[in-house]
């Protein structure tokens, strides 16, 4: 459970309709509101052949059954495997800069490079899951490029001992 964001995980469908039932019960309880429209089912498996899934209802309501859902800005896809779609994370983070770039375009790199290490938008999503080695090399890019634009390097130049000076 991460703020108002919830994650039910079972390996049968079943036990997914108990947590539900748990949660409806909850939020009866304890006056709290759980929306049925923003309720998404997914289901996992590396099989060629999935099982029919069985219907799933909150409050009554049905629960629509996905093959990609977002969970904290990081879109999760069912491809016979869970991946990570990383896309709009970094799609946020190149506009985030942008727009510190274009705020500071007379300030000094040691400025430039400040504010750009205030931006949380990769590390905030590294703990949300376990992050594929190339969605790890995205953010790498990503993380390189500031550095590239703060710097007037071009994209071939090695930017990782000016990242491990400003770092330290």
């Amino acid at each position: 459970m991460y703020a108002d964001d919830l994650i039910l995980i079972s390996h049968i469908v079943s036990g997914l309709k108990a947590l539900i039932n748990i949660c409806s019960n909850f939020g009866v309880s304890y006056d709290t509101v759980f929306n049925p429209n923003k309720t998404v089912s997914m289901y996992i498996s590396n099989s060629v052949y999935c099982s029919p899934i069985h219907s799933l209802h909150m409050g009554g309501s049905p629960i629509a059954w996905v093959n990609r859902l977002k969970y904290l800005d990081i879109y999760f896809v069912n491809k016979k495997s869970l991946c990570v779609d990383v896309s709009e994370v970094k799609q946020k983070f190149y506009a985030s800069c942008n727009s510190v770039f274009c705020r500071s375009k007379y300030a000094c790199e040691i400025v430039k490079v400040t504010l750009i290490r205030c931006l949380p938008l990769l590390t905030y999503y590294i703990g949300s899951s376990h992050l594929t080695a190339k969605a790890i090399r995205q953010f790498g890019v990503c993380w390189n490029d500031a550095f590239h634009k703060v710097f007037n390097y071009i994209r071939m130049e090695s930017v990782k001992l000016l990242q491990y000076f400003f770092l330290v």
